[in-house]
């Protein structure tokens, strides 16, 4: 191995880091604004797929990011992050509509 590289469990060990910052972590961070919006209009809302609309100073954009939960009650809300088809179809609504 190489200096610097790091091994595959410690890959795992960062992964798995309940600390680890989420999506919503980031977008919270870097921008102004943030609506999310919710539904594929067809079944339901997968929440292991955020979507949204935000805002720096004058530029819009729009937000199609995967999120976990921090804790047991929130994972098992967001599905460990494993999306469903309902997720897709919210995800492609907003990317045909921005």
């Amino acid at each position: 191995m190489k200096k610097g590289e790091i091994t595959a469990w410690e890959r795992v060990e960062i992964a798995r880091n309940p600390k680890r910052k989420t999506s919503m972590d980031y977008v919270e961070e870097i921008f102004d604004e943030f609506i999310e919006l919710h539904g594929d209009r067809n079944f339901k809302d997968d929440k292991s797929i955020v979507c949204g609309l935000a805002r720096i100073g004058n530029q819009n954009f729009t937000i199609i990011a995967e999120q976990k939960g921090r804790s047991t009650k929130e994972n098992i809300e967001r599905n460990f992050g494993m999306p469903n088809p309902e997720a897709y179809r919210k995800g492609i609504r907003f990317m045909r509509s921005s």
